[in-house]
């Protein structure tokens, strides 16, 4: 089976691909989306040293991260909140980027997270739908 993208969106020239969640593929249950973790790191433009230390930031759930073959290849997801973690990551290790570009990149991110969710939620079947909060999107600062 290979896994398709719910929505790719072009971050500060490169893509992003968002997956649906492995929760909403197995019991069909609204979730956030995965994010491609290839494209993450492309796009917060870490250097190889920095990018394995964003890397150790968020392993603390590695289990979680999965290997999957889409139609682009084999790739790397990971779930919402270690796409939230990365981000934070980078500002904290200083990425090639400036703060004010990881802002508009994180807040890219949200938006096309917030809208691929939006995509798995009207899949989802009436009476299912349970209410979740969306403090994931909203700015924590």
């Amino acid at each position: 089976m290979k896994l398709e993208p719910i929505r790719t969106v072009d971050i500060g020239g490169k893509p992003l691909r968002l997956y649906p969640s492995l929760r909403y593929l197995e019991y069909g249950h609204e979730d956030v989306p995965w994010h491609c973790e290839n494209d993450l790191r492309a796009i917060l433009d870490l250097a190889p040293v920095k990018a394995g230390t964003v890397g150790r930031l968020v392993s603390t759930h590695l289990f979680e991260r999965i290997t999957v073959e889409t139609p682009d290849g084999v790739r790397v997801v990971a779930p919402h909140f270690m796409g939230e973690r990365a981000l934070a990551g980078a500002a904290c290790i200083r990425s090639r980027r400036s703060r004010e570009e990881l802002g508009l990149i994180r807040d890219a991110y949200r938006a096309a997270a917030f809208a691929a969710k939006r995509v798995m939620e009207a899949n989802v079947a009436p009476g299912t739908r349970k209410p979740r909060p969306v403090a994931a999107y909203e700015d924590q600062e």
